[in-house]
Order: C-alpha cells, then structure tokens, then sequence
C-alpha cells in the first residue's frame, strides 16, 4: 500500500481521486517552526499515541473523517520513479518517510475529507529514532525540490506524469512546500504539501483537489501552515516540549 506523506504517490494520487470522485500567501514560519530537538521525547511516542495526536473535523470545520481508515505501518513498497532520475527518485523515498534510510519507527495518517467531497486533506506524522534522521529526510525532500521538476510514475500499468514545484515563500530550515499536478483518471489532480520537522518527527500536511476546483494557492497556503502549527504544537505537547 502506498498512501504516503504527500500529494501524489501512487496511491495518494488515486485514492484522491476516487474520494473527490464519489462525492461528485502564507509565509511558512508560524508555530510551525522546527524545535532543535534537544530533551525531545517524541521517539519515545507509539503509534497510537501518534494517532491520537492526528487532526479531526474539529480543526478544519466543513470536513469529515473515519478513524477506522487511519493508516498505521511503518514499511511500505517505494514508488519507481520511471523517468525523472534519482533526484526525483530520492525526493519520492523521503516523500515515502517509510524507507530503511530514515529507520522511521511510527507513521500515522489521517484523510479529512470536504463534506461536499470536493476536496481533501491528509495528515501524517512520522517518528524517527533520532532528529539526525529525521533532519535527513528534510535534507533529502529540499533537495530533490531543487533538482527535480517533472518525474514519471506508473500507476494502475499506466504512466503518469507529475510536476513538482516548490512554494518559495514556504521553504526554509526544517520546513518545506511544494506543488505537484498529476492527469489521472480523466481529471488534472493539484496538490499542495508542508512538510515540518519537530524534533525526531516531521509532520506533513497536504491538500488535494481537482483542477477545476482547486483552491487558489495562497488560500491553501495558509490552511496548510495553519493545521502544521495546530499539529506541530498537539505533538509537543504530548512531550512536554515548548
């Protein structure tokens, strides 16, 4: 299975699309803002502890989610890049967070989904075993925005072109955004992702949508910085981290 951090794995692109589917200007540097990590316990946080931290409908009003849908795992199969080279390649593992690299001990994810089912919002919070592996993950994602701009994936036996773009205003030390656009299932799918890196952990927040009714960028922007910082300040919280 392949729902990821992110915007656009294989199965993150089409689940996206089955869900929107079957119902039819910030700056980057809030609260959200990385802690160095030091006397940082969120290693020690279980997935269920995790997922108990995860959003609800109460924080994004107008959406709806199943908890029995979380995911919880931390392996999974890497997506291919078929054509884009390892930059893209390398982006799309640390997207991924499930590989050996990182030694990624909790992964939960959430999907809150736009009571008109125009619109989606995943929520995901991996734990690293130190903040040196989960500030390689944020090395590895900065990176790859820089060097990769368009990849391929195949999904379903089919190939799959995906744009890569990074919001500018939203990439800085420990956090990061970027845009992609993907053509699946007759539809342009657009995504938005902030990635932040608290401690050991990084929390990832993406919104998805079809073309045609996409959110204007600096209004996903600020949902996205705004449900980090809620996130962000839920796990250090639980660790008794200010």
């Amino acid at each position: 299975m392949r729902i990821g951090i992110k915007y656009g794995s294989a199965v993150a692109v089409t689940a996206a699309a089955v869900l929107l589917a079957a119902a039819c200007g910030a700056s980057g540097k809030g609260a959200s803002a990385a802690s160095s990590g030091n006397g940082h316990s969120a290693a020690g946080l279980t997935d269920d502890q995790v997922e108990s931290l995860l959003l609800t409908d109460k924080d994004q009003p107008g959406y709806y989610f199943d908890a029995s849908l979380d995911v919880k795992q931390t392996t999974d199969s890497p997506a291919l890049v078929t054509a884009g080279g390892s930059e893209c390649q390398s982006f799309r593992d640390a997207e991924n967070a499930l590989s050996t690299k990182y030694g990624t001990t909790v992964y939960a994810m959430r999907v809150l989904t736009e009571n008109s089912g125009a619109d989606m919002i995943q929520d995901a919070v991996m734990v690293m075993p130190s903040t040196e592996k989960a500030s390689a993950l944020m090395s590895d994602l900065t990176a790859g925005l820089k060097g990769c701009k368009a990849f391929t994936e195949t999904q379903q036996n089919q190939p799959v072109p995906i744009t890569l773009t990074a919001i500018s205003q939203m990439v800085g030390p420990d956090h990061v955004g970027y845009t992609t656009s993907s053509g699946t299932q007759g539809d342009t799918l657009v995504t938005a992702t902030y990635v932040v890196r608290v401690g050991p952990a990084v929390v990832s927040i993406m919104e998805a949508d079809i073309a045609k009714y996409a959110v204007p960028l600096p209004q996903a922007s600020a949902t996205l910085v705004r449900l980090s910082d809620v996130q962000v300040g839920r796990l250090k919280s639980a660790e008794g981290v200010s």
